[in-house]
């Protein structure tokens, strides 16, 4: 049955009433150590705060979620000379990023996306066609989808040569949860992880993940709406060569 007018004019203001108590539960959860040198990289569409002084030329940055919005990997590339490979299996993110990609040297552009193993993933569309993200765990419960490819990030990693990952941005519609536990299961240690999180079942969910984090030695330096930049003070662990 089709929902009346009155019926989704009253159901919207309860969503954004849910999203809202989401974001005050979440940030509750998360405890905050501040940094002087924490700076905006990016612009008002897609932005995150990150220590200034931290980000240096050989830094390798992994940057998956593009959409249509890839200014804050260009300033990664530009402005702090990293090595950045973006990812997104979007068609409409694969139209928008090549070119540009391919116009400058330190940001490379992969038509694929994210997750916890190599293998194809359905994504799901957003209900606003207008929108570009599409989520593997059908977020917004639409029946509108393609199939895509993905891969783990230590697959990525030997694909491309990379012994690690200095930094590491999600915004991937709840798919985070799945990277965040093949992070855990390959020992990898990015130094900064910039995450936007999703609810999923329940907020409770990203609560988990947060503490997950923490339990891998990881500070939060910055949250908003469930924006949050990790920094991983102490060094990696070093690999076990036993195994």
């Amino acid at each position: 049955m089709t929902p009346s007018l009155s019926h989704t004019l009253v159901r919207a203001p309860v969503e954004r009433w849910r999203v809202r108590r989401d974001w005050l539960r979440f940030s509750r959860a998360v405890h905050v150590t501040p940094r002087p040198d924490l700076a905006l990289v990016g612009t008002s569409q897609e932005a995150y705060f990150l220590p200034e002084t931290l980000p240096q030329p050989d830094w390798i940055c992994y940057c998956a979620g593009i959409g249509e919005t890839i200014d804050f990997e260009l300033e990664l590339a530009e402005r702090f000379a990293c090595e950045v490979h973006a990812f997104d299996p979007t068609p409409r993110s694969i139209e928008f990023a090549t070119p540009i990609a391919q116009a400058h040297s330190r940001l490379h552009f992969h038509p694929v996306g994210l997750w916890s193993e190599d293998t194809e993933q359905t994504f799901w569309a957003p209900q606003d066609q207008a929108h570009v993200s599409y989520s593997i765990p059908n977020i917004q419960h639409t029946d509108m989808h393609f199939t895509a490819v993905c891969r783990r990030i230590s697959s990525m990693m030997r694909e491309l040569g990379h012994e690690r990952i200095d930094l590491l941005k999600l915004n991937i519609e709840g798919a985070e949860y799945g990277v965040f536990d093949s992070l855990a299961e390959d020992e990898l240690y990015p130094r900064l992880i910039l995450v936007h999180m999703h609810v999923l079942e329940s907020v409770s969910d990203a609560i988990s993940a947060v503490r997950a984090l923490e339990a891998r030695g990881y500070v939060a330096i910055h949250e908003y709406r469930m924006s949050v930049t990790w920094l991983r003070t102490e060094p990696a662990p070093a690999p076990d060569d036993g195994r």
